[in-house]
Parts: C-alpha cells; sequence; structure tokens
C-alpha cells in the first residue's frame, strides 16, 4: 500500500513539472512574437519596434515585389485607383474601397485578393505563395504596422498639376521690367555691358569669382557646339581666329 501511494506521488509530481515546463515554453514563445498593433482613430497602427521590423523584413518586399508594378506612385498605368505603397493609400483604397482595414482581415480587401477571393484574385497572373499569404494576412490582422510617412505624402497620386502656380513661379512668365543696373565696386572685374554687371552680381553674392577669358580655340568649340551641335572644322578654327587677331 506504502509503495503504491509513493509511486502515485511520484507520478503526480512529474506531470505538474511537465505543466509548468509547457507553461514557461508558451509565454518565452507569446513574448518573442511581435505583439499586435492597436489600430489608431485615425486608421493608422500604432506599432512598436518589432512590428516595424516585421513589416521592413517580411511585408514591404512582397509588397514592392507583388503590388507596385500596378498599385504605386510609380505605376505606368494605376489599376483600380489604388495604391500600395503607403498605409494612408492602402487603408484609403481604390474604386471599390478600402485594401486593407487595420486588424480587420474579414473587411480588408488585400486579403481577400491574395486568397483568390470572388471579387478579385491578386497577382492576377498566378497565387502567391501561402507563405507570403500568411505573412499579409497578419501583418493586417496586427493591425497594419508601417513607419511613418515623409511629410506630404498623400493617400492620393501624383501632387496636382497648378498650372497658375507654376506661371507664377517660373522666370519665362514673369511680366517684362526694367531692373536697376547692380553697380560693381570691384574695379577689376570687365564690365563690358550691363548683363555682364548682372552676372558680376550674382556671382560677388554667390562668393564666386569670375573665370578667365577662354583663349580662341576653346571659344570657337563653344560657340560651334552651342549653336550647331558639332565641333568646328579646321577651316572654320582658322577663319574664327584671323577674325579674332583682327577685332
Amino acid at each position: 500500500m506504502m509503495v503504491r501511494l509513493f509511486a502515485i506521488s511520484v507520478a503526480l509530481a512529474a506531470v505538474c513539472s511537465l505543466s509548468q515546463a509547457r507553461g514557461q515554453e508558451t509565454a518565452t514563445q507569446s513574448a518573442a512574437a511581435p505583439s499586435p498593433a492597436a489600430p489608431s482613430p485615425s486608421g493608422t497602427a500604432t506599432a512598436d519596434p518589432a512590428a516595424l521590423e516585421f513589416f521592413e523584413k517580411e511585408v514591404r518586399p512582397i509588397l514592392v515585389a507583388r503590388c507596385y508594378e500596378c498599385h504605386s506612385g510609380t505605376s505606368k498605368r494605376l489599376e483600380g485607383g489604388l495604391r500600395l505603397d503607403s498605409l494612408a493609400a492602402a487603408t484609403k483604397g481604390g474604386d471599390t474601397g478600402p485594401a486593407v482595414v487595420p486588424g480587420n482581415i474579414k473587411e480588408s480587401l488585400l486579403v481577400d485578393a491574395i486568397n483568390y477571393g470572388e471579387l478579385y484574385q491578386m497577382p492576377p497572373k498566378s497565387r502567391m505563395p501561402a507563405a507570403e499569404v500568411a505573412v499579409l494576412t497578419r501583418w493586417v490582422e496586427m493591425g497594419a504596422p508601417w513607419p511613418a510617412s515623409p511629410a506630404g505624402e498623400t493617400a492620393g497620386g501624383p501632387e496636382a498639376f497648378d498650372l497658375a502656380k507654376r506661371k507664377a513661379e517660373h522666370w519665362c512668365w514673369q511680366p517684362l521690367a526694367d531692373p536697376a543696373v547692380p553697380q560693381i565696386q570691384d574695379q577689376k572685374s570687365k564690365i563690358q555691358n550691363p548683363i555682364d554687371a548682372f552676372i558680376r552680381a550674382k556671382l560677388v553674392a554667390a562668393g564666386l569669382s569670375p573665370a578667365p577669358p577662354a583663349e580662341p580655340r576653346v571659344l570657337i568649340r563653344r560657340l560651334s557646339f552651342d549653336l550647331v551641335g558639332l565641333p568646328p572644322t579646321p577651316a572654320e578654327v582658322d577663319e574664327f581666329l584671323r577674325a579674332y587677331e583682327q577685332d
């Protein structure tokens, strides 16, 4: 009887030790895995460093390789009005709604598409490997962590072309004016016409000195390339040198 009770006690102690070991192992694994990021009211994810590292190492390479050709600011043709190169763009979505709803895989069209759902099948040519599907699904489930976007990045496409603003800033659209010719104090400056004075004033403001006059052979080459895009012929060089000496 005593032997049987002793054996039962040893067995119970072993079971308790095994349960404690498994509990510690589970706790260690949970601590090591990236914790889900809680979506903020604005639709972005408040992510910890581990979650951001998961995005950069696992998620972004998939998006670049599988999605950016048709769904980014560099796409030749933006398909479905959808961009996936920023969190703001992904949560805004395209023609049929948000592609990513942080923390909600059922409402995220991206997850449905990569699983070849009824509405979309993406990428259209072939399914992603199961491992990549799992990564993107896990990312959305985590709250779609994404590093802070640079200032000025928006969910829309490229910045709208503002013709009026461009015309107001570009020199060729400025009204004709008659500015005063700058007064150059440097007596060594060879000011031969008002244009030289404007150029010299800009050089002085930038702390630069004018380059020395070009030699005649160098000058004729510069003129020829500027005017016709070709080097001067030997005859043209000789003619220019004679004219230069007589001037």
